[in-house]
Parts: structure tokens; sequence; C-alpha cells
């Protein structure tokens, strides 16, 4: 069974992507593959980097269509 790629929209300290990666870990069904956030300068981004998630930074004056292609892009 292939595991589903999950995407944490995350803009923060990243308390609650933190948990949200930690709960995926070692699940045999799902996993978090990308992180994606609209702040260049947020912690979450750190913690995406320490466990080797992918992030993408968005911004308000994006597209609808231009997120889903991320999404699209990244398998989610």
């Amino acid at each position: 069974m292939k595991k589903k790629r999950i995407a944490i929209f995350a803009s923060g300290k990243g308390t609650n992507a933190k948990k949200l990666i930690d709960h995926f870990r070692n699940n045999v069904t799902a996993e978090i593959s990308l992180l994606s956030c609209n702040n260049e300068k947020a912690e979450v981004l750190s913690i995406a980097a320490a466990e080797k998630i992918p992030s993408i930074l968005i911004s308000k004056n994006d597209s609808p269509q231009k997120i889903i292609s991320e999404l699209k892009n990244h398998a989610i």
C-alpha cells in the first residue's frame, strides 16, 4: 500500500507542525511530505529542514492554481 503524502501549512514557530511530524514519523499509511509556509522567517522552516521535509514559500498573492500546482509537483 502506497503511503498518503501530506502537506502542512504553517507560518510560525512550528509547535503544531512538529507534533504532526512526530505523530506521522513511523506511520505506515501516511507521511508528512511537504511544508508550505507564507513567512520566510518562520521557525517552522528550520524544523522542516531538520526533519528533511521539503518546504515551499507561498505568498498571499499566489493564485490557488499556483499552490495546487506546487502540491501536485510534490505528489500531495
